[in-house]
């Protein structure tokens, strides 16, 4: 690890060079009045090409800056809301070194010609109160290119390999097209359906809460949305993609989807199918290799994916939208398992084995009413949706678990076929209204949601116990049937009031009652010899509870130009009732307690944030941790609960900065995060010599953990990189009780990454991106069985388009190293990933590509899982090299012409082997 932070001090200190034959470019911008304009645009641009080279927004005294500019001709562009764009064309001679532009004066807006408007539609960045707003020219995309292919690319954008958007360093909540819904909260659908020439501009909103929206009072809340302004012939037209893929000896890959917009009305399907471990999400674009591909999974995974999402303006600004999703999922999953488990003053190590064979189908629709008119004295929003779902499982296991000074303790078969269904459904009532006074408003809010499950298994087990003092073995045999039919409902009211004080502080109060109801009955029956099934009463258990909540919160506001400050003070009050049906130990537990909070948002400059949350929060204790009846899992476990549990009560609190500087391309972001809990609920266990193992939950004092992170974003413009540098580290303690000895548990993590992007595209694409985690576990009880656990990655990805962008190739590889596993796991891992591509037909409407994954056969799914006292590490069987011949077809329709064929991609894709 040491290596990595010496590169990234090399690289912070390359961060920070001059080169000689660089000039800067700097100046004031005023108005006729000689008043600056803070956060004006300015782009430069290469007179020979019109290519964008540099820009810059002004800071709040009116400077602008551009450093890194090399000799050559160029056009200064300068703008800002309301007044005339200004231009001028600069010679930068060899051997400069600066020049001073002086004051910039604009003028106030009046009639222009057409040659400046069409001129001022090319500003790359602009900023408009709380929206920064990016123009698609920034970037060059290809013609299969999806919205995610543009936003990796795009100044303070990041897209991790898990589909995570990130904007300036915080995470995008969710996705708007032309400032409406789009797709909901599924961010990774929406940034794959909608195609990269579509675009017109970028904007990242800071979006205030819809209450703080409606009130006009500023509580502080702050979310980050990603609006997508499409171009004016896309808001009428239809699109769409298809790809079909293939490969011996039985791959499949299919993608397709199809969009309708219109001005009031959008309509987008979708389908995916396939045998590649591929989830509905993926899509095939330009690129034909993704990040996650080159990732080691396990599991051979066959899915269908099906969705329809939709949107209607109606009358009087009223909308609805919604979406419905089918996904089909059948995975076979091989296990192979050492698990060390760490007791009083020994070591148990268990071998086991595993295979599992799951099949699944869910449902899901939800719908969403609302009003949109946002000067009206009252506001409505209904949002309803349901789900439901079916699955099958089958799945063996086998397990040998021994002492490494007494030898073996036990040895288990065990074999499960079952069936599962369920359903349910949810329902969201919202109403504002305004109470003439300017922030005097109320808000209702009605939650309604329930789901029921009928689960039923056939369990097969052969255990056997081994004796410490002879050779002699107790065998169980198991042989049940289980029926488990679950049932929840939940519903809350809740009222709030807001009242200003003045201009700056505000009243907030607020009442929320909750209820909730569970009911859980489990029938076992063990089956005779005969085949006759007898109940057996002491495993099976009716468990019903209803749990009465009442919130009571009372809180000022102080919003200030730059400062946001927040508090409030929680009365909560809990009843929780329930117990075992028909039996006598029944629980009636009641709780009260006060929880304070504080925010406070700091915002010296539009670019800069400091936020500091400090709160309380509270975790209450369930019925079956409340339950004093043993209930009875398997022949080597069961539980009993606790009815002298009281709730958790956790100490949180946060410290983050961020900060990101557009001209420069440069995000930097600081969290640091804190969490004590008292009266922890800590599974308590007793092992006897055999391994059965009893387990009850008690409190347990002062369990806390740490975090912080940073997160470094700059630009090498005279090289053409995007660097990126992190650094995340943790530390823990827990407690835990085996055998009433009490051990502490003591976790560290520290990871760091460094990754290098060329912007520089237009003969190579290519990146780096190095990781390393590194986390250790410590026992007070025996420093013997402290473990550490190091992993390396190395993940490089290059692509040459050639032949005037006709035809590509790409190569993927990943490296990754795993220190400190178990023997038989510790191993390095090679994936090597390429493809070949080439545009056919007219316009680039056809794709043709060939991809060969994992081309070492090397893939397979390691990993290492601790908790508390005990340590897992395991392999899982994996899809491993296989080919594709893929074909994609694209449809641009404007709406003028009928719509005729879907955008269809067909590719090849081989067969992955174990």
């Amino acid at each position: 690890m040491k290596y990595l932070y010496c590169l990234l001090l090399l690289v912070l200190g390359l961060g920070q060079m001059k080169l000689s034959a660089q000039v800067r470019i700097f100046g004031k911008i005023i108005d006729s009045s000689n008043q600056v304009l803070p956060r004006a645009t300015t782009a430069l641009y290469v007179v020979q090409d019109s290519s964008l080279f540099s820009y810059d927004l002004s800071d709040d005294a009116g400077n602008i800056e551009l450093p890194g500019i090399k000799p050559g001709i160029y056009r200064l562009q300068i703008s800002y809301l309301g007044f005339e764009p200004w231009e001028q064309i600069l010679t930068i001679d060899k051997g400069s070194r600066e020049l001073n532009l002086g004051d910039i004066q604009l003028k106030t807006k009046s009639n222009l010609l057409q040659t400046m408007e069409i001129s001022a539609a090319r500003i790359p960045i602009t900023v408009r109160g709380d929206t920064l707003e990016l123009s698609a020219n920034l970037v060059k995309v290809q013609a299969h290119d999806a919205v995610e292919d543009m936003l990796k690319k795009m100044p303070g954008m990041e897209l991790d390999p898990d589909g995570t958007l990130k904007a300036q360093g915080e995470n995008i909540v969710k996705i708007m097209v032309d400032g409406k819904e789009f797709f909901g909260t599924d961010i990774k659908m929406a940034l794959k359906v909608l195609p990269a020439d579509a675009v017109d501009k970028i904007q990242i909103i800071e979006k205030k809460s819809d209450k703080a929206e409606f009130s006009g009072i500023d509580d502080g809340q702050r979310e980050k949305i990603l609006n997508i302004k499409t171009k004016p012939d896309r808001q009428k037209s239809n699109f769409g993609k298809s790809t079909l893929g293939l490969g011996p000896p039985q791959q499949f890959d299919v993608i397709s989807n199809l969009s309708k917009f219109s001005p009031k009305r959008r309509i987008t399907g979708t389908l995916s199918a396939n045998n590649v471990n591929r989830n509905g999400n993926a899509e095939v674009t330009d690129r034909g290799l993704s990040n996650a591909a080159a990732l080691p999974s396990g599991g051979l995974n066959t899915n269908l994916n099906a969705g329809l999402n939709f949107s209607q303006e109606l009358p009087r600004k009223w909308q609805v939208y919604g979406n419905y999703r089918l996904n089909l999922s059948d995975r076979d999953l091989d296990r192979i398992a050492r698990v060390e488990r760490y007791l009083d003053d020994k070591t148990i190590i268990s071998q086991d084995t595993s295979s599992n064979d799951n099949f699944s189908i869910q449902n899901n629709l939800n719908l969403t009413l609302e009003s949109d008119r946002k000067d009206t004295l009252w506001g409505f929003r209904l949002v309803s949706g349901m789900f439901m779902r079916n699955g099958r499982n089958t799945s063996n296991f086998q397990s040998f678990a021994a002492d490494q000074l007494l030898g073996p303790r036990n040895a288990s078969q065990r074999s499960n076929v079952g069936e599962n269904e369920g359903l349910g459904g949810n329902l969201e009532f919202t109403f504002r209204k305004r109470l003439g006074k300017k922030g005097r408003n109320v808000n209702l809010d009605l939650d309604w949601d329930a789901n029921s499950g009928v689960n039923n298994a056939s369990n097969q087990s052969r255990n056997y116990f081994f004796q410490t003092t002879t050779a002699a073995e107790r065998e169980v045999l198991i042989h049940q049937d289980r029926i488990t039919e679950t049932g929840a409902e939940n519903w809350s009211l809740q009222a709030s009031f807001s009242e200003p004080l003045n201009k700056r502080i505000s009243l907030h109060a607020t009442y929320n009652y909750r209820v909730s109801t569970n009911d859980d009955d489990r029938i076992i029956a063990d089956v005779q010899d005969s085949g006759e099934l007898l109940r057996n009463e002491q495993q099976s258990n009716h468990l019903l509870s209803d749990v009465f909540r009442h919130h009571t919160t009372l809180g000022l506001q102080a919003d200030y130009k730059k400062l946001d400050i927040g508090t409030r003070v929680r009365w909560e009050n809990a009843l929780i009732k329930g117990g075992l049906f028909l039996q006598e130990a029944a629980v009636n537990q009641e709780y009260d307690y006060l929880l304070p909070s504080i925010n406070i948002t700091f915002r010296p400059k539009q670019s800069k944030t400091l936020t500091l949350n400090l709160d309380q929060t509270l975790n209450l204790p369930s019925i079956r941790q409340l339950q004093p009846v043993q209930e009875v899992t398997d022949a080597l476990r069961y539980y009993i609960g606790n009815p002298s549990l009281t709730p958790e009560l956790r100490y949180n609190g946060t410290l983050r900065y961020n900060l990101y500087q557009s001209k420069r391309g440069t995000t930097f972001l600081f969290s640091l995060n804190g969490s004590l809990t008292t009266d922890k609920i800590q599974n308590v266990q007793l092992v006897d010599e055999q391994l059965i193992t009893q387990t009850s939950p008690q409190n347990v004092s002062n369990d806390y953990s740490t975090s912080g992170n940073i997160y470094y974003v700059f630009q090498l413009k005279s090289l053409g990189l995007r660097i990126s540098v992190g650094s995340d580290h943790g530390f823990g303690r827990n407690l835990t009780f085996i055998n009433r000895l009490q051990n502490t548990t003591y976790t560290r993590r520290h990871a760091g990454s460094l990754s290098f992007t060329n912007q520089k595209k237009k003969d190579w694409e290519w990146s780096i991106d190095t990781r390393v985690n590194f986390s250790a576990n410590s026992y007070s009880t025996n420093e013997e069985l402290n473990r550490n656990f190091l992993q390396n990655s190395l993940l490089a990805y290059v692509r040459k388009p050639f032949a005037k962008e006709k035809y590509s190739v790409e190569s993927q590889f990943n490296y990754i190293i795993y220190s400190g596993l178990g023997d038989g796991f510790q191993r390095s891992l090679p994936i090597w990933n390429a493809s070949f591509g080439a545009y056919v037909m007219e316009g680039k409407k056809g794709l043709l590509r060939l991809s060969a994954y994992d081309l070492l056969g090397q893939n397979e799914g390691l990993s290492r899982n601790a908790q508390l006292n005990t340590l897992v590490d395991e392999r899982l069987n994996a899809l491993s090299r296989y080919f594709m011949l893929s074909f994609s077809y694209l449809v641009r329709n404007s709406g003028k012409k009928k719509f005729g064929l879907c955008r269809f991609e067909s590719g090849f894709e081989g067969w992955h082997t174990i």
